[in-house]
């Protein structure tokens, strides 16, 4: 672990951080805690903000010295290793600057003649969805937030639409979930750049409204353009699938 670095004509002994981190850090880990991130909580119509905690782990500049300097030292030569504070990742002040204080917009579709494994798609795709955050300027791309449909995933058999038809695909119902951002976001007035509705209609989403998406195909893609940050949150249940936008209304008014 040691190193030596040139200074002026001779050598200044320090030590490796890594290195240190990995001899020294076992002996404190039992004393370690890992950071907690800040989150959201929705109370009826308001959202508060949980706040973040931080976590500790090991003083690594504080403890280098400390060895260092009872390495030189006569007599018994012992270090005294500590602890320092290990800040979230996002913290409690950047979860209240985003400005998520209540609904903007909500949706809700319903479910039609699902089976079960319909159903489990749509729900499994609404816990992808839900928590997540679009800040402004931000674009929200469906495939890329919730990523590929497969059975390694945790996605079922259900249907898709190919060629004009019903078949058999694994994922099936990823559309009633499209769908229904779809029109939250249309709901906000935020601006659309891609959406696709389906080949034929389907009775159970609203006409002209629906939003077909596949991966490697279709998309749907819109922007916050919002001054604040949108928190998307999701709920399903055997009959319904809901979508709300938590940020800060501006008095927008969708005609």
């Amino acid at each position: 672990m040691l190193r030596f670095q040139p200074i002026d004509g001779t050598y200044e002994v320090t030590l490796d951080s890594l290195g240190l981190e990995a001899s020294v850090g076992p002996l404190v880990r039992p004393l370690t805690r890992s950071p907690v991130d800040a989150t959201f909580r929705v109370a009826g119509k308001r959202v508060r903000v949980v706040p973040s905690r931080a976590g500790t782990t090991l003083a690594t500049d504080e403890t280098r010295e400390a060895i260092l300097a009872a390495a030189t030292a006569p007599g018994a030569r012992k270090a005294a290793i500590g602890l320092a504070k290990l800040p979230a990742d996002f913290t409690t002040r950047e979860a209240k600057e985003l400005g998520i204080r209540e609904p903007v917009s909500t949706y809700t579709t319903d479910m039609g003649e699902s089976s079960s494994n319909r159903v489990w798609n749509v729900q499994l795709l609404g816990r992808f969805l839900d928590g997540t955050i679009l800040r402004p300027g931000q674009w929200f791309r469906y495939n890329e937030v919730m990523g590929p449909r497969t059975a390694e995933r945790g996605f079922r058999e259900g249907q898709m639409i190919f060629g004009g038809v019903l078949i058999p695909s694994i994922g099936g119902g990823v559309c009633q979930t499209g769908t229904t951002i779809f029109n939250t976001a249309f709901e906000a007035g935020l601006p659309i750049r891609e959406r696709h509705n389906h080949s034929f209609y389907i009775s159970h989403y609203p006409l002209g409204r629906d939003a077909t998406v596949s991966w490697g195909g279709p998309d749907l893609v819109f922007r916050n353009d919002l001054d604040h940050a949108i928190l998307i949150k999701a709920h399903g249940t055997s009959e319904t699938f809901t979508v709300t936008f938590y940020g800060t209304k501006q008095g927008r008014r969708v005609v």
